[in-house]
This record gives C-alpha cells, sequence and structure tokens, in this order.
C-alpha cells in the first residue's frame, strides 16, 4: 500500500503543478484579451516641456451678437401707411420702439402726448418703449439758452417720471455748427439726469460722411457717444426732393459712414438707419417731389406695370413710368432686399444696431430679413 500511496502522492502533485501553471497562463491570456480604456485619437498638441505649462484649449469662438432692433412709429392718419398694424404684428423682431410723440419748443417746454394703444401694445410685448423727441420747428433755443436747457432737461424727466417710458431719444436737426458745445452740454445734462434713474438715451444724427458742415457740424459725435446708450446716424437721404434722383441710401456711403463714425463712437453704440421708403422725381421740374413709402411705391410698380431695376454698386432698386398726364417719372427706393444688404453690412462691422424709419412704410419682408 506505501508504494501506491507515494504514486498517488506524485500525481497529486503533478496535478497541482499543472493546475498552477493552467492558472498563471489563464491570467496572461486574460489580460491580453480584456478591452483597456479607450485610447484618446491622435492629437497634434504635443506634451509641455518639463517645467513648462501645458497649452491652454482653444475657447470656441462666441456667438455672434444679435444686432438690436430700433423701429420709429410716427403717428399716420393714412391706414395705408399706419404704423401700428405693423407694430402689431412685427413686433416681435423689435427691442427698442420709438415713437414720436414729443417736442421740445423754443421756452423749453415739451409738448405732446403718447397713444394708449400704441403703449399697450409695446409693454405687453415686454418690449422697450423709448419716446424720440425733435426740436419744434428745427428751433435751437435749448442749445443757446442755459436756462431754456435746464427747464427742457427738468421736463423731458418729469415726462419719463410721469409715463411708462424707458427713455427717450433725442433727434434735434437742422441747427447751426455754432451750437456745437451746446448740442453737446444739453445731451450731457439729460443724461445725468435720466441715466442714474434707470432711463436711457440715445440721440438720431446726421451721418458724419458725406453732408456740409452747416449739416452735421453741430455734433460731436465722439463727445455725445460718451452720455449715451447709442448713436442712431440717419444713413438715408442721400438723395431726396432737393436733388436730383438717385439711390436714397446707396450702400457706398452707408459703408463710408459706418468706417466714419466708428473712429469716434464706439462699435457696440453705434446704429445705422434703415429706411422704408423712397423718392418719386417727375420729369417737370416744377412739379412735386414726393417721398412715398415702399407699399405705396410697389403700388405705383402694379399700377402702371413698372420694370423694377437693380444698381448693382449701390445695391438699391429704381424704375421708371409714365402717368396718367403723360408725365415720366423715376422712382428710387429701399426695398426689403435692399434693406437686407444694409443689415448685412452691419453685421460684417459688428455695430450695435439698425434703426428702422419708420414703421408702416416698409415692405413685410424686411422683417424676415431681421429675423
Amino acid at each position: 500500500m506505501r508504494p501506491l500511496k507515494r504514486f498517488n502522492r506524485v500525481i497529486g502533485l503533478l496535478l497541482v503543478s499543472l493546475l498552477l501553471l493552467a492558472a498563471a497562463a489563464g491570467c496572461t491570456l486574460g489580460q491580453g484579451t480584456r478591452p483597456g480604456p479607450a485610447r484618446p485619437k491622435s492629437s497634434t498638441t504635443k506634451p509641455a516641456p518639463a517645467g513648462q505649462p501645458a497649452p491652454k484649449a482653444k475657447r470656441p469662438a462666441p456667438a455672434k451678437k444679435r444686432l438690436t432692433v430700433l423701429a420709429f412709429y410716427a403717428k399716420d392718419y393714412k391706414w395705408s401707411t399706419s404704423g401700428l398694424p405693423s407694430l402689431q404684428k412685427h413686433i416681435g423682431v423689435m427691442d427698442i420702439i420709438a415713437p414720436f410723440w414729443y417736442s421740445v419748443e423754443t421756452d423749453g417746454s415739451v409738448t405732446g402726448k403718447g397713444e394708449p394703444e400704441v403703449t399697450k401694445t409695446v409693454k405687453n410685448a415686454g418690449k422697450k418703449l423709448v419716446v424720440m423727441i425733435n426740436n419744434a420747428n428745427t428751433n435751437d433755443a435749448m442749445l443757446k439758452d442755459p436756462a431754456v436747457a435746464q427747464k427742457a432737461v427738468a421736463n423731458i424727466a418729469s415726462v419719463l417720471a410721469n409715463n411708462p417710458y424707458d427713455g427717450v431719444n433725442i433727434d434735434f436737426q437742422l441747427v447751426p455748427p455754432t451750437d456745437r458745445q451746446g448740442y453737446t452740454d444739453f445731451i450731457k445734462s439729460l443724461s445725468e439726469t435720466i441715466r442714474p434713474k434707470g432711463k436711457s438715451l440715445g440721440v438720431s444724427v446726421f451721418p458724419p460722411v458725406g453732408l456740409p458742415n452747416d449739416i452735421n457740424g453741430v455734433y460731436d459725435y465722439g463727445a455725445v457717444a460718451q452720455y449715451v446708450d447709442y448713436v442712431a446716424i440717419m444713413t438715408y437721404d442721400r438723395h431726396q426732393r432737393s436733388s436730383p434722383p438717385g439711390p436714397v441710401a446707396p450702400i457706398t456711403w452707408v459703408e463710408q459712414n459706418i468706417q466714419g463714425a466708428l473712429k469716434m463712437i464706439p462699435k457696440d453704440k453705434l446704429f445705422i438707419g434703415i429706411a422704408t421708403y423712397g423718392y418719386d422725381w417727375p420729369a417737370n421740374k416744377g412739379a412735386e417731389v414726393k417721398d412715398l413709402g415702399t407699399k405705396e411705391i410697389m403700388a405705383l410698380v402694379d399700377k402702371y406695370k413698372a420694370k423694377i431695376q437693380w444698381d448693382s454698386t449701390e445695391q438699391e432698386p429704381f424704375f421708371s413710368y409714365t402717368d396718367d398726364t403723360g408725365m415720366s417719372h423715376t422712382v428710387w427706393f429701399e426695398s426689403a432686399q435692399a434693406a437686407s444688404q444694409r443689415i448685412t453690412l452691419a453685421d460684417k462691422y459688428g455695430i450695435g444696431g439698425v434703426a428702422v424709419w419708420r414703421l408702416g412704410f416698409e415692405d413685410p419682408k424686411l422683417w424676415d430679413f431681421i429675423k
């Protein structure tokens, strides 16, 4: 029995050895076939040399800033060009609505009143309501006389305090260059009065490039920009009632004005004007030149079967027609397509926004481009 036991012991030891060898082999095979952690894809970024910080990962480009849309409203007793239906239909695209309701008189008083339906529409939509105030009859008393200026500022502040308005847009036009310091002082005083109370202040001004000094010389663009939330340059009326026929807002001129304005105005404060109208010049020089809303102009096209042409240089449409009396006319106007080119230009320069003059005149397609 002993030899058998020894044999069995040997066999047992051999079996144990074989099992141990098999287990070791199994572990090695298992390590070769077990899926490990996923390796990162190859990268062109090299490890930083010892002692130097690793290169920072590049941040994604920031989302493009949307243009602020300022839309002007003016009461019009012609339903065809009334701004209210347009406001009610397209207000979702707008950010600031500026109704022309008030004027500063020669004694510093502020005259005018709002329209409850417009106020309700704007407020219910959660948009900013900023009233536009002009200089009645192009008077400049508030720019020449400090006492009148002080009274005007106080009266404007009172209008804002007693109405649900978010701010004011000052639109003083056709005042002489000699009022330059007076204009800046007025805007500064108004700014220091209303902005600390949470009210915004903007100005509408003639463009700096391509106009005579007696038109735009009153505006110290850089100085004024310090005191306001935005400066809207009225980049239209390059050709108008008193000029020969031509583009209302030639795009080369608009771009020159953006470039010129950016030398004086921070780009986030700069708005450019978008016209929604045009001019009808009769061939007879004694006849009246008419300004017409784009919707009215398209009605002329339909009535006289006119063929609209496109100026590829200035990016604006025009056409000619002969009226019922046999007189020929030339019309230039800002269509929705033309407006889209100016909006693209505003995007190109990264400026603050566009200012649409005015609601009710426009081709409804304009709002599709602004979206």
